[in-house]
């Protein structure tokens, strides 16, 4: 088989590269890597700040949204369409979100979906600051909203929130003391800072914990914040006979593990070396587990005993 004479001059002439024309294509080349690899290496070296509160709102939406469609034809359709709601058995009455009971919520026309949602947007993100903040829950709808606006218990927006109200409620507790391991939501509710929200993560913090033996340890309670403690600190006292503790040498991995300061390694840990070397006799005996840290140690040694 023979080849035509031209054709090793016009492969050299089509097919390779002059200098300048192969700088160019590597020019492009590093070029096209760079833009595709801009956004990744942007988002590593300036990663977004994210308003913590906000987006606890936008995941909670997304959750409503959620029971929606898995019940299309469910009671919460309406509102979402925003469609003349008309109840006759609607009662009307002034009330703020934060401490209205369920019973309370149905007589003024809400939906269970619709209680549920706000219960749900008080725990996750926190107290109903505003009228403004109960209009942004997710499912209430502009016709309910204006039905129920003149009744809602809260200044307009945060912005109108008035100092006078700041300082009825620091007025409130002024020369009283709270005890943190025994004080209900509404004792806690008292505190200056301290709304519905924050006191039932408090509690359930606490029952999981067995009481507090330092308030320091209200900084582990989910959202709370350093300048939130100094201002209730002068506010309360521990009392701490009221500490749960556990059996050290009866206990079971089920009733370890749901301490905070254990959870399931470590509940188990302490369990088998109780098999194998029998019962402890000091809790510093806890020291000889080996996973066991001085930080750990030192945590979970006021909730336990030697029974």
């Amino acid at each position: 088989m023979q080849f035509h004479p031209e054709l090793p001059e016009l492969l050299r002439k089509y097919f390779t590269f002059s200098r300048r024309e192969y700088k160019a294509t590597l020019a492009l080349f590093l070029i096209t890597i760079a833009v595709w690899c801009y956004p990744d290496i942007h988002l590593k070296l300036f990663p977004p700040k994210y308003n913590q509160e906000q987006l606890l709102a936008k995941a909670h939406e997304l959750d409503a949204l959620l029971l929606h469609k898995e019940s299309p034809n469910s009671e919460l359709t309406p509102s979402l369409h925003d469609s003349n709601i008309t109840n006759q058995n609607v009662e009307l009455f002034r009330f703020n979100p934060n401490t209205t009971s369920s019973d309370d919520f149905l007589k003024l026309g809400l939906s269970e979906k619709q209680i549920h949602t706000i219960q749900n947007y008080i725990t996750k993100v926190g107290e109903i600051k505003s009228k403004a903040d109960f209009k942004k829950i997710y499912g209430i709808s502009s016709t309910q909203y204006t039905q129920l606006e003149p009744y809602i218990d809260l200044p307009e927006s945060r912005e109108s929130v008035s100092k006078s109200g700041t300082h009825q409620k620091y007025n409130s507790i002024l020369g009283r003391h709270i005890e943190i391991n025994t004080a209900d939501s509404l004792a806690l509710d008292e505190l200056p800072g301290i709304g519905m929200g924050y006191a039932r993560r408090i509690i359930k913090y606490r029952n999981s914990l067995g009481g507090f033996i330092n308030l320091n340890q209200l900084m582990e309670v989910y959202g709370f914040r350093a300048g939130l403690l100094d201002s209730i600190r002068p506010y309360l006292t521990l009392d701490l006979s009221k500490v749960t503790k556990l059996p050290l040498n009866t206990a079971s991995i089920d009733q370890l593990k749901i301490h905070p300061y254990l959870r399931y390694k470590m509940a188990n840990a302490i369990v088998n070396y109780r098999t194998q070397h029998g019962n402890f006799k000091t809790i510093d005996d806890l020291k000889n587990i080996l996973i066991m840290t001085d930080e750990v140690f030192e945590k979970i040694k006021s909730y336990i005993y030697i029974d």
